[in-house]
């Protein structure tokens, strides 16, 4: 089981990759890790929770990161479609765009 804590700052932390708000999401990553370190201190070593919430902020972290790589690759599309800016935007992006969330 989750602590509602760690689930309420997943749900915030979702809810701001999901509508691409992008400073948002670097704080409630920020957050959500801090806290995850915070609960798992809590526990005795070798408690099979610690795994869980483990691979919990892992799975977040990672969708959060496609959400927000998701939204750059539309907005740059949105930009492609006004002429004016053609210019100034690359052809293509490169292969493979890099975001990182450190916790």
């Amino acid at each position: 089981m989750i602590p509602e804590t760690l689930a309420q700052l997943e749900r915030d932390l979702r809810r701001a990759a999901a509508s691409h708000d992008y400073r948002a999401v670097e704080r409630r990553a920020l957050s959500f890790g801090d806290a995850a370190r915070l609960e798992i201190g809590k526990l005795p070593s070798g408690d099979p929770a610690i795994a869980r919430i483990a691979k919990r902020v892992v799975d977040v972290l990672e969708c959060s990161r496609i959400l927000t790589l998701v939204g750059r690759t539309k907005a740059t599309d949105e930009l492609r479609g006004l002429s004016f800016l053609r210019p100034y935007i690359p052809k293509r992006l490169p292969r493979n765009p890099r975001l990182r969330l450190h916790v």
